[in-house]
């Protein structure tokens, strides 16, 4: 009841304009702290993420994935999923249209396009080079339980409601 009360207020903030001052900057903030959370814990913890017992490692590492004793079906559905997790995080998106109705001049919407892709595309390589060899399939496992995966959790749900809000939003108006 409290998460749906506390949605439904963040859902309150008509315009695409309100969110951006206040609510989409908490959001990204909370993302951020989230992201490097994992990564410290990735780097001081230096445990394997590894889905492959310790006797097997050395037979696995030394095979190719592409071997035949992975089905045509497996190898498919860990390339959609590849290309799904970057679909997801890439799917908001399709709001542009509605951030640029409440631009002062339009005409300067390719250029933050542009900017705000780059930007994305750049912080998404840091992530993955930062994560290292071997990260977890979540970068949020790599947080140990206790205090830190729940503060992490929090802010989760808080980008998330955000996210919630300007999707509703984008489709109300």
């Amino acid at each position: 009841i409290i998460s749906s009360v506390l949605m439904f207020s963040i859902s309150q903030l008509r315009t695409m304009s309100m969110l951006g001052r206040t609510a989409s900057i908490i959001s990204l903030l909370a993302l951020a702290v989230v992201v490097v959370l994992a990564l410290v814990a990735i780097k001081l913890d230096h445990k394997s993420f590894s889905y492959v017992e310790d006797e097997e490692q050395e037979t696995y590492e030394s095979e190719n994935i592409y071997t035949p004793s992975a089905s045509f079906w497996q190898l498919l559905m860990r390339q959609f999923a590849a290309i799904s997790s970057i679909g997801f995080a890439v799917g908001s998106q399709k709001l542009f249209l509605n951030i640029r109705h409440e631009f002062k001049d339009r005409r300067e919407a390719p250029r933050s396009l542009g900017i705000a892709l780059t930007s994305f595309g750049a912080i998404y390589i840091i992530v993955c080079i930062l994560a290292g060899p071997d990260p977890p399939s979540l970068l949020f496992d790599a947080i140990s339980s206790g205090v830190q995966r729940r503060l992490a959790g929090l802010l989760l749900w808080i980008h998330v409601a955000v996210s919630y809000a300007i999707n509703s939003q984008a489709l109300c108006s």
